[in-house]
């Protein structure tokens, strides 16, 4: 859930959600950093905590403009400081 602000908040069951994430395949979760402590004992897969909305695309986008998850996909002519 992400707030006016940018700020992404906390979610209920947060421990199953990265479970369910897990066992679909995915490779990386993204949780707001309140839920952080909850997940971290889940193993097989990266979890990264974020506080805002800057924190979530700097976690999928890399210093070069393309996402993380498939380096070849260019992201739109923005850069994030």
């Amino acid at each position: 859930e992400v707030g006016l602000s940018g700020e992404v908040r906390g979610v209920t069951m947060s421990e199953q959600r990265v479970a369910e994430a897990k066992k679909l395949g995915f490779k990386k979760c993204i949780v707001p950093k309140v839920c952080l402590a909850g997940v971290s004992h889940i193993s097989g897969i990266e979890i990264v905590g974020v506080a805002n909305i800057k924190a979530t695309f700097r976690s999928v986008i890399c210093n070069k403009g393309c996402f993380r998850i498939c380096r070849s996909v260019p992201v739109p002519s923005y850069r994030m400081t």
